[in-house]
């Protein structure tokens, strides 16, 4: 009898073992929420202090022998700006005319123009086709141009500042200073390649936050001060 009992009791337990394993399959299971991004989720841009000026590429040892005063034989009339009483022994205008036929010449792969003062000499910079665009210049302007290539053309920095621009910057705050973690001023150098955000009281989730929304490949980060209002009226004279 013990035996036969036993023999019908298998089947129930077995039943039971089922349906218990189908129940359990059939709960959901929670969804977990991913938290705020961390330092060690994203890549952070770096610290503008400190923060060197990208590599000349070519090296300064493969450029020509630098020569900052630029000539041309004539101005280029269908440049916006140009004075028709051009001398061309004023760098400066000459300067000003290289850089506009960069622009013109380059499109969105231009880059940027500067002094490289430990060398004296002019360096352009692009973002492609640089070799094609260093012989138009120095066929032009002169032999003595530097070239550079950059990742990054200054219109896409132009646009990257513009946006953080509409999207960062307050029009104005309230009481005597921002709130922290506020952006408080954008600005640009062209041999380091990205758009300096200045930050009031920046901390490691700001850094985090922006380097997440901008790239940060594009940006630099820095602590600093806002303006202090100027107290009184300013006399004349």
């Amino acid at each position: 009898m013990r035996n036969e009992a036993a023999s019908r009791c298998w089947p129930v337990a077995l039943a039971a073992s089922m349906l218990l394993l189908v129940s359990c399959a059939e709960v959901p299971t929670p969804a977990v929420e991913d938290g705020p991004a961390t330092a060690a989720d994203v890549e952070l841009a770096p610290r503008c202090e400190g923060l060197g000026d990208v590599p000349l590429d070519p090296p300064a040892g493969q450029q020509p022998d630098a020569d900052a005063s630029l000539t041309t034989a004539e101005p280029i009339d269908d440049l916006d700006g140009v004075d028709e009483n051009h001398d061309p022994a004023d760098g400066g205008a000459a300067l000003e005319q290289a850089r506009g036929w960069a622009e013109r010449e380059a499109g969105d792969a231009y880059a940027g123009m500067w002094l490289d003062q430990t060398h004296d000499a002019v360096v352009f910079a692009f973002t492609e086709d640089v070799e094609t665009h260093a012989a138009g210049l120095r066929e032009r302007f002169g032999d003595g141009l530097w070239v550079t290539r950059l990742p990054h053309g200054r219109a896409e920095l132009l646009a990257l500042q513009a946006e953080i621009d509409a999207g960062e910057l307050p029009p104005v705050w309230e009481g005597d200073e921002p709130e922290a973690g506020a952006v408080i001023g954008t600005g640009q150098r062209d041999p380091l390649n990205r758009v300096i955000i200045t930050v009031f009281e920046l901390d490691e989730p700001r850094l985090v936050e922006l380097s997440e929304r901008y790239g940060a490949d594009r940006i630099c980060v820095e602590d600093g001060e806002p303006p202090q209002p100027l107290i009184g009226e300013v006399e004349d004279g």
